[in-house]
């Protein structure tokens, strides 16, 4: 989908990802639909200046592989965003997360390297 927008909001969130909102003019009722089709989906956000687009942009956007990203967190986000909550529910002493992340990750790394023995 390829509209015209303003970027008019971002915002840090603590997964050092971004939160960012933009405002468009009045869309048809066929650009109002594709928007509700694409709600929830993974895909590929381009965002340029005032320049108008170039059609060798465009065939670069066509030629991105989005299998590359069916998943939202990489396996090491996934497995950081777990201990967080079980920090949350058991700290086992830590104040801090970065030190429970430390002794749990070692944890981990500990018992697989005892396999390779």
């Amino acid at each position: 989908m390829l509209i015209a927008c303003t970027l008019t909001q971002y915002r840090p969130k603590s997964d050092k990802s971004f939160s960012i909102t933009f405002n468009t003019l009045e869309l048809t009722k066929d650009q109002k639909t594709e928007l509700d089709d694409l709600f929830q989906t993974h895909g590929i956000m381009y965002f340029k200046g005032q320049d108008k687009i170039s059609k060798s942009e465009v065939d670069e956007l066509d030629k991105i592989d989005l299998d590359l990203y069916d998943n939202k967190k990489t396996q090491s986000q996934r497995l950081r965003s777990v201990l967080y909550l079980n920090w949350q529910k058991d700290n086992k002493g830590f104040s801090e997360f970065k030190d429970y992340y430390a002794m749990e990750t070692n944890r981990i790394i500990e018992h697989y390297k005892t396999k390779l023995e």
